[in-house]
């Protein structure tokens, strides 16, 4: 999407949910490769209180997991904020790191894909949680098993 500026980016991405909601991931990106890079603000429009519901235990999962395998990279937590249907996620470079251009716009780029296959599985499962929980776990596992550039 058309953006007022070049370090901005939104991608849109069509829900599998009863009238095809569609969720908004933007991306402000920074001119620093050291420290901070990067952030992900997730959203989506809607009067659906089962759908912001749905989505707020989504969320609440991928935290659980980014805690679990990401805490102790992050000092004083995993940097990130939830509010009722909208996730917003910053992004580092690792210390010592030489990152190009290319390689964050690929590494956020990864996340960005593995989010969104992981909400689809959310949702998909929607019926039977404990499979949910599952899927989504696996996807993100093997999305952290291939390495991840920026965190």
């Amino acid at each position: 999407l058309n953006q007022p500026s070049d370090a901005m980016m939104s991608i849109k991405s069509p829900l599998r949910y009863k009238y095809k909601p569609t969720i908004r991931y933007s991306i402000e990106l920074s001119r620093d490769f050291h420290g901070k890079v990067g952030r992900l603000k997730v959203s989506f429009r809607t009067q659906s209180t089962q759908l912001i519901s749905m989505l707020d235990g989504f969320f609440k999962l991928w935290v659980r997991l980014e805690e679990k395998y990401l805490s102790y990279l992050f000092t004083t937590g995993v940097p990130y904020e939830t509010a009722e249907g909208r996730f917003t996620r910053d992004f580092y470079a690792p210390p010592q790191s030489e990152l190009t251009d290319e390689d964050i716009a690929n590494a956020i780029g990864d996340y960005i894909s593995c989010m969104d296959s992981c909400i689809q599985l959310y949702f998909d499962n929607a019926a039977d949680p404990e499979t949910a929980v599952r899927k989504v776990s696996e996807t993100y596992e093997g999305y952290l098993q291939k390495g991840v550039v920026v965190l």
